[in-house]
């Protein structure tokens, strides 16, 4: 080493551990510029090597943080990893209950008791102005949102986790158990737009269901209603019936209570 050019004087001859610390020094100061001049050498060197290792904490924990954020994936890629087999539904009933019997809130389902199930009656909710239905599970996770107009089914499943169905959907995984008018359950409601069953049993039909094993980590795909879905590791995937290409998360929890063990591994 030249020690002019690091403003030491010719004269200066360091012992070997002396060389051996400068070496340190600069090694590790190349990260943030050169070998620091003056009599606050050992301060700034000091400084640099925190500041570096700062730099490197900060960014372990961006990557952590990119990690930790579900992937979104193309579910029409993602399903050709996945196995689907044929799983019966449990035959499950639902009551019908009044929307406005615990709440003045048109909009509040928190009120929703496990296994019920409502209409939107309220003329005013259009495709333009509908009412937002988020779908919690029962581990506390954000399954998805989608949009109730007026004449949608809302459901509240065993964990009373809400969701939203067509009349068309609602006709074809559901069946009658026992009728009733409109009047019977909407005398208080005007707006009522047609008659409902006091109670359905779901359809114990086979679907299609695979189960998501293959990954540590979670993902999101556009679910058949164009919001984001959630799927996490342990959670299940059905093929919407009759929908090419439609697919719909179930989480592993609900999943148990609403359908049979399947015959065979996933």
């Amino acid at each position: 080493f030249d020690y002019d050019y690091y403003s030491y004087p010719r004269s200066f001859t360091p012992c070997f551990s002396t060389c051996i610390l400068h070496l340190y020094q600069i090694i590790r100061s190349m990260a943030d510029g050169p070998f620091p001049v003056g009599s606050n050498a050992q301060s700034k060197t000091g400084n640099n090597i925190h500041k570096y290792l700062e730099m490197q904490r900060n960014h372990k924990d961006k990557i952590q943080t990119l990690a930790s954020q579900p992937q979104h994936v193309d579910i029409n890629a993602f399903v050709k990893h996945l196995k689907f087999i044929p799983v019966r539904r449990k035959a499950l009933l639902y009551q019908y209950i009044k929307r406005h019997d615990a709440s003045n809130k048109k909009d509040d389902l928190s009120t929703m008791p496990p296994m019920s199930y409502t209409m939107i009656t309220d003329s005013t909710r259009t495709k333009h102005n509908p009412m937002t239905v988020t779908t919690i599970t029962k581990d506390g996770s954000i399954e998805t949102t989608n949009f109730a107009k007026c004449g949608d089914i809302i459901m509240s499943g065993p964990s009373s986790e809400t969701y939203v169905l067509s009349p068309e959907k609602f006709s074809k995984f559901y069946q009658e158990v026992t009728s009733s008018s409109s009047s019977n359950h909407n005398s208080n409601n005007t707006d009522a737009i047609c008659s409902t069953p006091a109670a359905v049993i779901s359809q114990w039909s086979p679907r299609l269901v695979a189960k998501y094993t293959h990954d540590d980590r979670c993902v999101t795909f556009t679910a058949p209603w164009g919001e984001t879905m959630l799927l996490k590791p342990g959670d299940y995937l059905v093929k919407d019936v009759g929908d090419e290409g439609c697919y719909y998360r179930i989480g592993e929890a609900e999943f148990k209570e609403t359908y049979d063990d399947p015959l065979e591994d996933f």
